[in-house]
């Protein structure tokens, strides 16, 4: 099978860039033939490594305002007869990729990296939804509960298929009893991602429990850097609270950590989840939309009611002081993450590809 994903940048390190790639190498590993279309990056090097045998398509010149968007829909006019299926790696591309049902016989799909629910009515992602749900071949989203809420927004004339994003970090065969005492959470420095709450919660955890232990914030910096840095001023948390910054080694992050907080107000899907479940660390995150509650399925981890700053604070409590339950959640992390292998995400993907002819 002739495959192509269409991506903004491939040049860009975030997670859609990530994830792309790695669905890119993957579906090549079946057999396929795999190329990305990179619509921004002009002659640029992938943020990460594609295999060989998968090509990298990019334009060879820039463009800027109404040229821009009018060159991206050519290149990807161009490419229309050589492929079998083409896959949109983020619904605002469905707007650059629509034509192909009209000029080619290619399979179009529709991948949807975001939350379906937080969106701008007429913004180009809402626009872009309501296209693929016209004319597109399959939709494919991150959750089930997504799932629930495209059919119930956008009621596409496409199936809707559910296919998580694959873990591409290592996941460790076992947990040493070990006495590292620092917890970690991990995301851009934005309203998103809730660390507002978590430095909160941190607060109310009583001083003997948390005394030996460090909050580190791991991220780059964005839009709420500030707010969260004066939060930890005020609550006089310096010692405890630690903004460390981007890392490029986000294994030894883990490793060197013994419980991982999703605070976030919403989440796509929620892959540093499972990075953590893969290094085999207690997790614990908010029922926020959407991911975080399929990921701990009530089992692999503690699920904490959206936004309760007091029941975070319990539940960090109890990881915390409780050495024996700590190990348990660690051992059923690494149980739970083995749903995200690529392997089994791989397979997954051949199959509702081929289920397009």
């Amino acid at each position: 099978m002739k495959v192509l994903l269409v991506i903004h940048g491939l040049d860009c390190v975030g997670g859609t860039e990530r994830v792309t790639t790695h669905i890119a190498n993957l579906l090549a590993e079946k057999g396929n033939q795999v190329s990305v279309l990179s619509l921004t990056s002009v002659d640029s090097s992938p943020a990460f490594t594609l295999n060989d045998d998968v090509t990298l398509l990019q334009p060879k010149r820039t463009y800027s305002s109404l040229r821009k968007h009018l060159h991206q829909l050519w290149q990807v006019i161009q490419v229309r007869k050589q492929f079998d299926v083409v896959i949109a790696s983020d619904t605002q591309l469905c707007l650059y990729v629509w034509p192909l049902k009209l000029l080619s016989k290619a399979k179009v799909v529709a991948w949807e990296h975001f939350n379906s629910q937080v969106v701008t009515r007429f913004g180009s992602r809402w626009f872009g939804r309501k296209i693929a749900a016209r004319l597109f071949d399959k939709i494919v989203v991150l959750t089930e509960q997504d799932k629930v809420s495209w059919q119930d927004k956008y009621q596409p004339h496409p199936p809707v298929s559910v296919i998580p994003n694959p873990c591409a970090m290592t996941v460790r065969s076992s947990i040493e009893a070990a006495s590292i005492k620092r917890v970690v959470s991990v995301g851009r420095f934005t309203s998103q991602k809730g660390f507002d709450f978590l430095v909160r919660a941190w607060s109310l955890i009583p001083a003997t429990t948390r005394e030996q232990w460090q909050l580190h914030i791991v991220g780059p910096t964005g839009s709420a850097s500030k707010e969260v840095a004066l939060l930890i001023a005020k609550l006089q948390l310096e010692d405890q609270v630690i903004i460390a910054g981007a890392s490029h080694n986000m294994e030894q992050v883990y490793d060197s950590s013994a419980i991982y907080v999703m605070s976030s107000r919403y989440e796509g899907f929620g892959m540093t989840l499972v990075e953590a479940m893969a290094r085999g660390l207690a997790v614990i995150a908010y029922n926020c939309p959407m991911g975080p509650k399929e990921i701990i399925d009530d089992q692999f981890g503690i699920i904490v009611p959206a936004e309760s700053i007091e029941l975070l604070a319990q539940s960090l409590s109890a990881l915390i002081e409780d050495n024996q339950l700590r190990s348990h959640y660690q051992q059923q992390a690494l149980i739970g993450v083995k749903r995200y292998v690529p392997s089994k995400i791989a397979a997954q993907w051949q199959q509702e590809i081929q289920t397009l002819y």
